[in-house]
């Protein structure tokens, strides 16, 4: 999710988009998530890749699998408005919209939101998919349709915040 910063707020740079030269606390605490989030991000990968998935998605109920799917696809618009911020802030120094994710910080490479992206799905599948189904027989369903309409929000917001997704060839 996105937000556009008010032109009265601080910016982190002093010249130029240089982060690294402000030492305010604020900036400090970005440029570390930022620093770390490959570090971060590579444990949680190996982490998860490590748990074992019990099943497979043809196992899921049609319901949960549509699901599912769709939550994918909001993902990837997600993914996809992130990046038209993110070409915003490259290609324009007064782009008024920051990445609101705190783990990301207000200004994350593409590289960064794929590979959070990543880690949060497969992470998601593996919670989902070691459920208890016998115990908790609704419990996949009511939890993607909850995460579905958080990123249907989030999309929305993006949407109202001027973000667009386009597929290129």
């Amino acid at each position: 999710m996105v937000s556009v910063e008010d032109s009265c707020s601080s910016s982190c740079s002093n010249s130029k988009n240089d982060r690294r030269t402000n030492t305010s606390p604020r900036c400090s605490v970005s440029n570390y998530m930022g620093s770390s989030m490959t570090k971060l991000i590579t444990i949680l990968l190996a982490l998860l890749f490590s748990t074992p998935s019990y099943s497979k998605l043809d196992d899921w109920s049609k319901r949960d699998q549509a699901l599912f799917k769709s939550f994918i696809a909001l993902n990837t618009i997600d993914t996809m408005q992130t990046w038209d911020m993110l070409d915003c802030q490259r290609d324009n120094p007064k782009c008024p919209l920051r990445e609101k994710n705190v783990i990301l910080g207000p200004r994350p490479n593409k590289t960064d939101v794929l590979m959070l992206k990543v880690v949060t799905t497969y992470g998601i599948y593996n919670i989902l998919d070691n459920l208890d189904a016998e115990k908790y027989p609704k419990s996949r369903t009511i939890t993607l349709t909850l995460v579905n309409a958080m990123y249907i929000n989030t999309v929305h917001n993006n949407f109202e915040a001027g973000l667009r997704f386009r597929f290129m060839f």
